[in-house]
């Protein structure tokens, strides 16, 4: 008889028989379950074998799937699980028999090397790996649940199953089968002090989790205490010698923050198992520590005569960038989980070794000459300075994640030329920033570290960048050279940017401004400023400081002259907070400035130009300018497939920026096609969740809108919303954008009470952010107008249009004569709300108008004419001018062709109505009939117009016959 949770499960005695396995003995007894020796007499073998009742929390058939999904996970480290089935006795779960004890027993035997702990992690971590491959949580990880056979290899036990049996109080400290029996149920599943701080929250665990237990267990084998009983981590760490590497991996390995851990465990696996190569600096012979190239032990500026100094050169650059480093990075690219990983690859060495070569031309240009010239001494320093930087973006390249090889392809786009250092404009380091003699060969002895950090930082290894900065810093200071202070300060700044710790950010970037500031260090003053100016304009909403900012940027900048390099970061900072202030036309003049000052000064492939440009189809974007919209977009992501390959996850971005463009140019079919290259992207690679994917899922909503396909895109923006309430809350711009769409949507499906409130939020957070008069406010009043005269409440639409009208439509003409593009709208929506209350003077004269700017306005507002030519068709009808109307109604038609089938029935009821009043009723039928050829598929507008159509159809029985 099968037993049943209400029953209590037949005692278990040597010799029973459980499926085909013989009980043997007992190994360990929990709350909920018990182990058991067995052996397997079809495979002549022994056997744990878990009993498991079925609980009320956790059915057989939940315990089942488990058990088979872990069968099918054959993996060397990995306690294997062989069977699973029912009995008479419960739920059995049949696993390898591991002869040996765990992972803290182990440890009690013998004191242990920090190597050889390091390698079981290692083997436990590649266990965990192959669980997370399929799908798998531990939940449970700990040194208890890591056996270690009497053969030396490591398992991770009990996947998945933790949750399910209770107590090891009954298991001895040693024995093999602790690991089997796992923790207390409980509502947090796990063993205190090693769940992740997520999970203790309340949220799902993942392998993320499983990653911050991973590191607990490796914290307390290394030190023997938990994380949370040690003052600092890192500290403890370093006393057990651990290299510094496998330190900053554990640390980050514990972050709080889930999204700031290694993005998977093999990433963590291979930054515990980097091992340290020492190499020496270019600059002088005082070894760094430094992963990548070989022994540079000299400066190639600095020997006594060229013939030995170009000899130097070449032996430098063989020795940073060679056949065996391209080969290790090459490997290192493509050993990681990335789809586009072997196409990185094939580009960034393509690319490092063109840069090998230019630099190679560049410095047998230099070395021949005499030394001694300050120029020539000047520009080999330059090209010194060049190589260090190849040197540590080779380091850092080498140990990537996934961040890193989503960058490596930009972050190699945007080393510095070597050409710079033999063109005109090459200028020497200003005399004020040059190192004092007695301190020249410390100073110079940091430049590689500070470029490894750099490089850290552009390969988005941002824990390691802040640690080497940090680290930097510190010894710049302790030597009193305050230039380099400020740079690691700056990169400080970037980084925490990057990280979304803005206040920390805010700090660190006022802090290197005011230290650069000291010295006159002028790039690094400008660089500082400008970004603080953007982030706070993007971030704090704080546009009276960020103006301050900017203006110091600029100040600085103008000693450098704001046609250099340095004020193109000037100029778009500037085009950044002119285009968060609403300032349109002064940052779209600003971003121009920066976009040509770039193109003069750095090559036609960096990708800071394609960055920029991608900020001037954002601005055209915004104000609706959309034929220039489509245009710089397509060349931003022609430049950027060039750039990255054409399955890099960054064109996701761009697919959707070209596709935004489109869309309201009545172009859905090939936005859609746009749209569904960058989702595929995105499956790719992405979270669902990630505000990539969820962009993609915007803007193909916006495209079905424009389709008709109103329920997919209802449910696309629904989904949108509710992770934007949950990420940023409900007074974040994009949470109002996303309830505008959603009620826009939701207009076309009918639920018109429901669009009304989501209009009503919309409106409410564009105010709190922007203020009453902002384009924003007026955009989600327009929209709550149309809806409130769709529910026949035309009074209270008039008040709402009119105050969109008083922020938009009353707006002076721009220099070339032109009107808001939005105006057009509005005074279309003004016409349709003047005809709903039987002001048939207004309705015409705002149609007319509306029809007027669409005519002169490029983009959306001309791409929706045939719209506005539609109202201004029934506006004359009203007023009884039939011919006119008649003449708009043809118009419209001409320009919508077959697609618009709302504006085309609206048309033909018009042209049948001027037919009804002509009396002639055959020309009345065939509009009526062409009418309903172009209804909706469905939804509340098709039943609308139906009803039009069916009472002019009545009407028109009463014709007399001409």
């Amino acid at each position: 008889m099968e037993h049943t949770s209400d029953e209590a499960p037949p005692p278990v005695e040597r010799g029973t028989t459980i499926g085909r396995y013989v009980v043997l003995g007992e190994l360990g007894r929990g709350g909920m379950g018990t182990v058991w020796s067995a052996f397997d007499p079809d495979l002549d073998r022994k056997v744990a074998l878990k009993l498991l009742p079925a609980s009320s929390e956790h059915s057989a058939a939940d315990l089942g799937r488990e058990a088979r999904i872990l069968a099918k996970l054959a993996h060397p480290n990995v306690a294997a699980i062989y069977d699973v089935g029912r009995s008479e006795h419960g739920l059995y779960i049949a696993m390898e028999l591991v002869d040996g004890g765990d992972l803290a027993r182990w440890q009690q035997l013998r004191p242990r090397a920090v190597r050889e702990i390091l390698e079981v992690f290692l083997d436990a971590g590649r266990g965990l790996a192959a669980a997370h491959d399929k799908g798998l949580v531990h939940r449970d990880f700990k040194p208890t649940n890591v056996l270690i056979g009497s053969d030396q290899r490591v398992r991770v036990a009990d996947f998945g199953l933790a949750r399910l049996v209770a107590d090891e109080a009954s298991l001895s400290p040693g024995d093999s089968m602790r690991g089997l029996a796992a923790s207390e149920l409980t509502e947090v599943v796990g063993t205190p002090g090693f769940i992740a701080p997520e999970v203790l929250r309340g949220e799902p665990p993942d392998a993320r989790s499983d990653q911050y237990s991973f590191c607990v267990s490796l914290v307390w084998c290394l030190t023997g205490s938990r994380p949370d009983e040690l003052r600092d981590v890192d500290e403890a760490l370093a006393s057990s010698s651990l290299p510094r590497g496998a330190r900053r991996a554990i640390v980050r390995g514990l972050s709080p923050r889930p999204d700031e851990r290694f993005e998977s465990m093999p990433a963590l696996l291979q930054a515990l198992a980097a091992r340290p190569r020492s190499r020496a600096r270019l600059a002088l012979a005082l070894g760094l520590g430094l992963a990548g190239g070989g022994a540079l032990t000299w400066s190639v500026s600095r020997s006594s005569t060229p013939a030995d100094r170009c000899a130097e050169g070449r032996a430098a650059l063989e020795s940073t960038w060679n056949e065996e480093r391209a080969a290790g990075l090459r490997e290192s690219l493509t050993h990681t989980a990335v789809a586009h990983a072997e196409q990185t690859s094939q580009r960034v060495l393509e690319r490092l070794d063109a840069h090998a070569q230019q630099w190679s031309e560049a410095h047998a240009s230099l070395c021949a000459r005499a030394p001694g010239d300050p120029e020539v001494e000047g520009r080999l320093r330059c090209l010194d300075d060049r190589l260090i930087e190849l040197d540590a973006l080779g380091s850092a390249l080498a140990e990537p994640d996934g961040a890193s090889v989503d960058l490596a392809s930009q972050a190699v786009a945007g080393l510095r030329s070597p050409r710079a250092c033999t063109g005109d404009e090459w200028t020497p380091l200003p005399a004020n920033l040059e190192p004092p003699p007695s301190i020249a060969t410390q100073v110079d002895a940091l430049r590689p570290r500070l470029e490894l950090g750099s490089a850290y930082e552009v390969t988005g290894q941002f824990e390691r960048a802040l640690a080497v900065l940090a680290e930097v810093s510190r010894e710049a200071e302790s030597l009193g050279y305050a230039p380099m202070v400020a740079q690691a300060g700056y990169l400080r700044g970037l980084v925490l940017v990057e990280q979304g710790r803005y206040d920390e950010a805010k700090q660190a970037l006022e802090r290197a401004f005011m230290t650069a500031f000291g010295v006159a260090d002028d790039a690094t003053m400008v660089q500082s400023a400008a970004l603080l100016a953007s982030t706070m304009s993007s971030r704090h909403a704080d546009l009276p400081r960020a103006e301050l900012w900017n203006e110091l940027a600029r100040s600085a900048a103008e000693r450098y002259g704001l046609d250099s390099e340095q004020g193109a970061s000037y100029w778009q900072s500037s085009g950044i907070l002119a285009f968060r202030r609403g300032e349109y036309d002064r940052s779209r003049e600003a971003l121009e400035r920066a976009l040509a000052l770039y193109r003069a000064h750095l090559p036609a492939d960096h990708p800071t130009i394609p960055a920029v440009l991608s900020l001037l189809a954002a601005l055209e974007a915004t104000e609706r300018r959309y034929v220039e919209a489509e245009a710089k977009a397509r060349e931003v992501l022609a430049l950027r497939t060039a750039l990255l390959g054409d399955r890099h996850p960054d064109l996701i971005t761009d697919e959707v920026t070209l596709a935004s463009a489109l869309t309201p140019q009545g172009k859905p079919d090939e936005a859609i096609e746009h749209l569904e290259r960058a989702l595929a992207l995105g499956m790719a690679s992405l979270d669902p969740e990630h505000p990539r994917r969820l962009g993609v899922q915007n803007n193909l909503a916006t495209a079905l809108n424009r389709k008709g396909e109103h329920e997919r895109a209802r449910e696309l923006y629904a989904e949108i919303l509710r992770v934007r309430l949950r990420d940023l809350g409900r007074e974040d711009p994009a949470t109002a954008l996303a309830h505008h769409n959603l009620a826009s949507t939701l207009y076309h499906v009918g639920a018109r009470e429901e669009a009304l409130e989501h209009h009503r939020e919309a409106v409410a957070i564009f105010e709190a952010v922007y203020g009453r008069d902002h384009e924003r406010v007026a955009l989600a009043l327009n929209s709550q107008a149309t809806t409130l005269e769709a529910l026949g409440r035309c009074d209270e639409a008039e008040q709402t249009v009119a105050r969109a009208w008083t922020i938009i439509g009353e707006a002076a003409a721009d220099e070339a004569g032109e009107r808001h593009p939005l105006a057009a709208f509005v005074a279309d929506t003004r016409a349709s709300i003047a005809l709903c209350r039987g002001d048939e003077e207004t309705a015409l004269a705002s149609a007319r108008l509306a029809v007027e700017i669409a005519e002169a306005t490029p983009g959306e507002p001309r791409a929706t004419l045939p719209r506005f030519l539609v109202t201004l068709a029934q506006a004359r009808l009203r007023a009884g001018e039939t011919q006119e109307a008649d003449d708009a109604a043809r118009r419209a038609i001409d320009l919508l062709g077959p697609a618009s089938p709302v504006s085309r029935v609206r048309a033909e009821l018009v042209l049948a109505a001027v037919a009804r009043a002509r009396g002639d009723e055959a020309e009345l039928r065939s509009h009526l009939e062409r009418a309903k050829a172009h209804l909706p598929a469905d939804g509340p507008r098709r039943e609308s117009l139906a009803r039009q159509i069916d009472e002019l159809g009545a009407e028109g029985r009463d014709l007399e016959p001409r």
